[in-house]
């Protein structure tokens, strides 16, 4: 068997960034080796400022001259690790975080973008490129008076967005197919502070790069994003001004994710760095927990599995899917460091991950782990009692406001549950919300007007359908619920069920911790079973694992896969 090679760089700022490069190393190695690839590693020779570092280091000294000769120092040392790891062939870099202001002068001089990538389901993905060399963030400072005045310029040029609409659009063709790039851009900045520049360059990119360029101010963004999601696919360039501030909501939004569990992607546009790839924490140094063996570790295991998928030559092995697989095992275990609500250390976090994507490599297992409780949920799906599938609110206007992963997974997931109850004789029961201003009490009218809440579901319309892929079979049993929660306060449907003699119901729909939490509720109180199909609902408000931790503590429901559940792949 031939053994390929994979060339990394690594750089290590202090805090914690000694720890997680362990971490990295294991990982990757572990990753690599079932693959048959080899991986090697260039480490840069300087341990990289954290701000804690800066400030603690500089107390006996003038503390602004100490920042800016070390910054300085941190920068040089860095943009050459980049220079010398690009010449000499290196894939990729995993850098631990470092100073901001070291780092920004790097991305200045070496022109850095960010990248962030949301595939959204049914052909929507937002394509989300952070200009990281200019503006206020790439700045540099002049002092003045004494040090008692500061001045920081923010240039911006026009060739230094040539180079980041190419990149984008030559991301967007491998992301999407070249016949799926988008015809137009949408560029983000403070456009109104710049005498018309930017609409004066728009001419010249079009007559370059065969696109439009839409210009939006950050605020009308956030609304119109709020308003209608990402329809289609989409590129959006905007500078760090306000990518940094919305990346966090991007990462709730679009991944129901936290800054402090992901990586994240940066390229260097500048020619001589050849599109060179470094994969960051997104998180910062940690400096206050650093040597104690507490650093969450996922982030960097993500980036591990990130640079494999798109560097190591393993087409189709699937390193990023088996990755989120695991860390999903272990956080429905609990099997995490305290951040998280576990009690492991970095280390066994790890090893807890290494043992559960080593299951993934086992075909007939089911799930990413197969403890005892599991197990049951295999065997005994209907618990020996009659049981129906309740879907509840899987309906457009609630999937088209939500346009996470999570929502756009639903749309496999639910109705591969619907065929699995179907083919073991079980019913299917569907649960509809219409939301029309005249089904509404005062209250839920009082609070749609407070948070400017429009009407969703409205009755007849698109948005109250079913879901894609959802059909009720001939006689399956179709309840409407006017602006409810609950469907038990529907007498048709709670008379139904007691008719039925329904013992037990499995729920799936949105919203884990709405309208799904509120049939579970009434159903535990009524004395039925309750089961929760947890790849087939998602949350609104509340965090995914912990509300369904929840529903196991206070209504004694079971949570479980379709594929644990029913005993197929998933």
């Amino acid at each position: 068997m031939t053994i390929k090679n994979l060339r990394l760089g690594l750089a290590i700022g202090h805090g914690t960034g000694r720890e997680l490069i362990a971490v990295f190393k294991k990982v990757i190695h572990a990753l690599a080796s079932k693959h048959s690839l080899h991986v090697d590693f260039i480490e840069s020779s300087r341990i990289y400022h954290s701000y804690h570092t800066l400030t603690v280091s500089g107390e006996e000294k003038d503390l602004i001259k100490h920042i800016a000769d070390e910054t300085t120092q941190d920068a040089d040392e860095y943009r050459t690790f980049c220079e010398t790891a690009a010449a000499n062939g290196i894939a990729a870099i995993f850098r631990t975080a470092i100073h901001a202001q070291s780092l920004y002068l790097v991305r200045d001089q070496l022109k850095a973008v960010k990248i962030e990538h949301f595939s959204l389901g049914d052909s929507n993905a937002l394509l989300f490129i952070r200009d990281e060399a200019q503006g206020f963030y790439a700045g540099v400072n002049e002092y003045d008076n004494g040090n008692h005045s500061i001045t920081r310029s923010s240039p911006f040029s026009r060739s230094t967005f040539d180079q980041i609409l190419a990149y984008a659009l030559e991301r967007a063709a491998e992301e999407w197919g070249v016949e799926n790039v988008p015809e137009s851009v949408t560029l983000v900045y403070k456009f109104h502070l710049f005498d018309g520049v930017f609409q004066a360059w728009a001419p010249h990119w079009r007559s370059r790069f065969g696109i439009d360029v839409d210009f939006i101010q950050p605020d009308t963004m956030n609304r119109n994003l709020m308003a209608w999601g990402i329809q289609g696919r989409r590129i959006i360039i905007a500078g760090n001004e306000y990518a940094d501030i919305i990346q966090p909501v991007f990462l709730k939004w679009f991944g129901n994710s936290t800054i402090e569990t992901m990586c994240a992607e940066n390229v260097y546009l500048s020619p001589n760095l050849h599109r060179l790839s470094e994969y960051q924490t997104v998180h910062g140094s940690a400096d206050a927990i650093a040597g104690q063996g507490l650093v969450n570790p996922f982030a960097t295991i993500r980036a591990a599995a990130a640079i494999l998928e798109r560097h190591g030559g393993c087409s189709g092995a699937g390193f990023r899917h088996q990755t989120e697989k695991a860390i999903q095992s272990l956080l429905r275990r609990r099997l995490t460091t305290p951040d998280q609500g576990g009690s492991c250390s970095t280390d066994a976090v790890v090893e807890h991950f290494l043992r559960a994507i080593t299951d993934l490599t086992d075909a007939t297992t089911p799930d990413v782990h197969s403890d005892t409780a599991e197990a049951g949920l295999i065997s005994n799906a209907w618990i020996g009692k009659k049981s129906a599938v309740v879907i509840v609110d899987y309906q457009n206007d609630f999937i088209a406001s939500t346009p996470t992963p999570a929502v756009s997974e639903l749309s496999r997931t639910i109705p591969r549950l619907i065929r699995c109850a179907r083919k073991e004789g079980r019913e299917v029961i569907f649960v509809r919300f219409l939301g029309n201003t005249s089904f509404q009490g005062p209250s839920w009218q009082h609070r749609d007007a407070l948070l400017g809440k429009s009407e969703k579901c409205v009755e007849g319309t698109w948005g109250a359908e079913l879901g894609p892929g959802i059909t009720p079979a001939p006689g399956e049993r179709i309840f409407d619920k006017k602006a409810l929660f609950d469907p038990f306060l529907v007498p048709e449907f709670a008379e139904y069920i007691a008719q039925q003699g329904l013992e037990h119901l499995v729920l799936a729909g949105l919203y884990s911790d709405v309208c799904i939490d509120a049939t579970a509720r009434t159903a535990f109180q009524k004395g039925l079973w309750v089961t929760v199909v947890e790849d087939c609902t998602a949350a609104l408000h509340a965090n995914q694992v912990d509300h369904l931790r929840f529903m196991e503590k206070v209504y004694g429901a079971r949570v479980g896969t379709v594929a644990i559940l029913f005993g197929v792949k998933a």
